[in-house]
Order: C-alpha cells, then structure tokens, then sequence
C-alpha cells in the first residue's frame, strides 16, 4: 500500500505536481470506503519545495449516487429503446392497433388500421368510432361486448362491420383490451383489429361447397355415408335409407350394424377393422336384410378422411345395390348350366340316332321278309314302332339342344304346341296331369326349331 499509494505520490507531489485522485479503501474502523484525495507540495518562503500537504475527502456517498444515477441512466435508455421497438413494430404491424375511448374518441392508431377504415390518423382523431365507424345493427352488440369488459376487466372478443370512408363495408374481428387507470376504472379501449374479409369469403365458398356436395350426395343413385374416426355413422343419405330399409336416424352411430345379414357380419366386421388398422379402403360385398325380411346384395367401400398431419378424421364411404346384378349373374349361370346341358345332350342325341338308324332300317327290313299276320311280323312291327317313336324324342333333344336346321317354312303352331306338350309329359311326374284345348289351323313363316 506504502509503495504503492504513499511513496509514488509523495515523489511526484516533492518534484513540484499536485496529485489529485480517488480510490477505494479498507479501513479497519467503517469498512470499505471511497476517499478523494489531494497531494499538494509545501513551499518554504524562498519558494523551494520542504514537503506536501495531503488532503482527503470521504465521497462513499456520492460515488454511490453517481453509480445508482448511471444505472437508471442505462436502464432508462433500454426502456426507450424498447419502447421505440414496441412503437415501430405497432406501427408496421399488419393488425390493425387503435386506442378508444369510452365517449367514441379516437386517440393514436397504426397504418393498418387506418387502410382497414380508409382514414388518415389525423381524420379518425376527429370523428366518434361508435357512431361514425359502427353500422347501426351492430352497435347494441359492441355495447354489450363493451359491458361485459367493464364488469370483468378482462379482454373480449367479437366480430362486427366497419364502415368504411367511402361507405362501403369491412368485416373484422376486434380483440379489445381493456386500460386501467389508477382507482381501477376501465379508461380506454386497446383494439387490436383484423380485415376478416378473406376468412369471410372462404366461409361463403365452404358453405356453397357444402351445400353442393350435400346435394350431389342427396342425388346419388349410391348411399353415402361418414363416419367419424371411431368408425361410427355420422351422416346417411336417403338413398342408403331406401337401400337398407333403415330411416336415417336408426343408421347413424352403430346403428347401421343391425341392418347387416347375420351370416356376412363377421366377416364385415374383421375387414372393416382391417382396413382401419392398415389406414386403407374398405371394399367388401354383403346383405343387408329389413324388418320384412327382404335381402338387398351391396357392395360397401369406404376411404379414411385425413386432416394436413395425416391424422384420420373418419371414413367417407358408398353403398351400391347390386341385387338386380346378382340376379342377372344368377340366370345367366343357370342359362350356361342349360346350355352345356343341352351340348352334352346334342351329343348323346347324335351317337343314339346313329345306333336307331340301324335299328329302324334293319326292322323294317325285316318286316318285309316276315310272314304276313304272323306272330314274328307283330313283334317286328312293334319295334319298328319304337324305333320312330325314340327318333322322334332325338328330334325332341336336338331341338332342346338348339342343334338342327333353323329354316323358315309354313308351320303350324298347333302341331309344334301338341309336340312340345308330349316332349314335357315325358320329364314331369305322372301325378301331374296336362289338359290342352287347342282350337287354331293357322299356319305361320317361322323356324320350328324356334317356336319348339
């Protein structure tokens, strides 16, 4: 401390400079102290230098005002450079920002505000917002909204209309905050305000969008059904009222369920969880049966509902009746069963004409060479007989068989009706029995082929 503090101001304080400085200093009695101190040289009379004065000088208490003094300096200065950011980001903010005031005053607002209203800051600090700015419709509900924010001192809410300096209109959202003054006491209004008019227009297009698509679907010759992500019905359009039997009501939830065919349920069920565990679609045919017990064949498939994360809103999904389809493929497999029938009959009726070709010609050979009126010219004659008669019932298979000649001649439809009825007497028990009352000669242009 001696070399230090003493000893190298005392050398300059003898070699003729005063030395003035302050420094901090621990001091046994008072602690840690800041003292101003000043060495000045000691002049004899002859003017020559004999030693030094020094004074000193406690300032513990103004070098700690001057410090306090910098630091609200530096803090002062960081709350005007804040609120200069706050100022300029308000300013160019793309909200509109506006402060009100209880009597419709109008004090500082920011750019966006003033496009949004079509006034400059000058001109909206001259008119009253609530009369001049607010439609007449929409001033009892600002009020209340305003009332509300009185009583709870807390922010609201709305939408409204402003008008516009030109007198048109502008949709907005306010968020009002509300400015406390010192007893407590809401003073003026901070709103933060929003051109909604966009968001509006896109309401307006997803509404007609809804109302369209609602139509087409009501229209659908398919029932189309939603459901939510559980999978449980939330819409049912009536064509899939008419095709289950169900009303609409009695579809939604899981109601839908009770409609199904209790065979085909079961395996509904295990591919509709599959579909849903795999996020994939659904496509299975089944019944559905009504109270009366009638059976309607369908053909169910549905596709899940993403929102932007990939997260599945529910299933959007159609019914098809495909009964009438189902009843075609059955009469044409029923037609293919007869027709290979009728193939696999031609065929026999082919190699069995063959084997009564010989059995005719050789009888009727042998007629010829029996003694007339013999017991041996009798039976020849009954096979004979019976020989034309199988010929006749080959004819019958071809034609069954679609397999002989299709010409157009003179015929007529008495005989072929008389024919027909001794082909189906032949195939249907015995304890059926046919009456016929033909009473028409005429003759038609026609294939017998076809009319048989």
């Amino acid at each position: 401390f001696f070399e230090k503090i003493i000893k190298s101001n005392a050398e300059q304080c003898i070699a003729g400079h005063e030395v003035h400085f302050n420094d901090w200093f621990e001091f046994p009695v008072g602690g840690r102290q800041c003292m101003d101190v000043v060495y000045t040289p000691y002049l004899s009379d002859n003017k020559k230098i004999e030693g030094f004065v020094v004074n000193a000088r406690n300032i513990t208490e103004i070098k700690q005002e001057i410090a306090e003094r910098i630091q609200v300096e530096k803090e002062l200065k960081e709350i005007s450079e804040r609120e200069k950011l706050l100022v300029d980001i308000v300013r160019e903010a793309n909200v509109g920002v506006a402060v009100g005031y209880p009597d419709g005053r109008l004090g500082v607002s920011n750019q966006a505000f003033q496009k949004i209203t079509g006034y400059t800051e000058t001109e909206l600090k001259t008119i009253n917002w609530n009369t001049v700015l607010t439609p007449p419709e929409w001033i009892e509900p600002e009020m209340a909204k305003l009332h509300e924010l009185h009583e709870t001192k807390m922010p609201v809410v709305y939408e409204k209309e402003y008008i516009q300096k030109d007198g048109s209109r502008i949709p907005i959202e306010l968020s009002v905050h509300p400015g406390i003054d010192r007893d407590g006491n809401v003073d003026c209004y901070r709103a933060f305000v929003t051109d909604i008019t966009d968001r509006k227009h896109a309401a307006q297009a997803l509404r007609e969008s809804e109302e369209r698509f609602r139509k087409i679907i009501e229209l659908s010759p398919v029932g189309v059904f939603i459901t939510d992500s559980d999978g449980k019905t939330t819409y049912w359009n009536e064509k899939l009222c008419e095709i289950t039997g169900m009303p609409s009501n009695a579809g939604k939830g899981e109601g839908w369920v009770d409609g199904i065919h209790p065979d085909d349920k079961e395996r509904v069920f295990k591919k509709w969880y599959e579909s849903q565990e795999a996020r994939s679609t659904f496509n299975q045919e089944y019944r559905f049966i009504d109270r009366k017990g009638e059976i309607t064949h369908t053909i169910g498939q549905a596709i899940p509902m993403t929102d932007s994360s990939g997260n599945i809103l529910g299933y959007l999904g159609t019914i098809t009746d495909i009964t009438e389809r189902k009843l075609l493929e059955s009469k044409l497999f029923q037609s293919q069963k007869m027709e290979s029938i009728g193939t696999l009959a031609g065929g026999i009726a082919h190699d069995f004409n063959n084997i009564l070709t010989s059995i005719i010609g050789f009888s009727g050979l042998a007629i010829t060479g029996a003694e007339k009126g013999s017991e041996l010219e009798g039976d020849l004659m009954e096979i004979h007989s019976a020989g034309m008669r199988a010929k006749d019932l080959v004819k019958q298979i071809l034609t069954f068989a679609r397999q002989s000649n299709k010409e157009v001649i003179p015929i007529q439809v008495r005989l072929i009706a008389k024919e027909v009825l001794k082909f189906i007497k032949s195939s249907i028990p015995t304890t059926i029995e046919i009456n016929t009352e033909i009473n028409s000669d005429s003759f038609i242009m026609g294939s017998p082929t076809h009319i048989h």
